[in-house]
């Protein structure tokens, strides 16, 4: 399975949000008509149209539901929640691949146990990751929180 580059989220969040646009013009309403409905406000749902803002599966549930979408934006949210949490779970992999090479390697230099061969190409795909974390927009902790994602 490919690593997800994480500018393929943000653009799937933005293609999301565009749809969200579409389905709301669509149904001849402005961001101040749909915000009551979606029990968020208009620039809630402006900061979503053009995915800046993430907000959970009721908006989207309520939003579909008003917008008389048929479950299609429902279905790109799932989607989007899938991706998502596959990245997630790339990150906390390599983090935790990271961490056994660092406890092994403290190991070695104690001369405590002998470390396995570990290819460069492991640990710099490791701190790739810790990167990506550091350039993500949520709290660690969420990262932390989310389920391992079925295939």
């Amino acid at each position: 399975m490919p690593v997800i580059d994480p500018n393929e989220v943000v653009g799937v969040r933005r293609a999301l949000g565009r749809q969200l646009a579409r389905y709301r013009q669509a149904a001849g309403l402005n961001q101040h008509q749909l915000a009551p409905h979606t029990h968020y406000g208009r620039s809630t749902v402006a900061n979503v149209e053009i995915g800046r803002q993430n907000v959970p599966r009721g908006f989207w549930e309520r939003a579909d539901a008003v917008l008389g979408a048929g479950g299609k934006l429902l279905q790109s949210y799932d989607q989007l929640q899938t991706l998502v949490a596959r990245q997630r779970w790339e990150v906390l992999a390599a983090l935790s691949s990271l961490s056994s090479y660092l406890v092994s390697a403290q190991l070695t230099e104690t001369g405590k146990r002998l470390t396995p061969f570990v290819d460069s190409h492991i640990v710099a795909s490791c701190l790739e990751k810790l990167r990506e974390v550091a350039r993500a927009r949520e709290p660690f902790h969420q990262w932390l929180a989310t389920e391992e994602p079925t295939s």
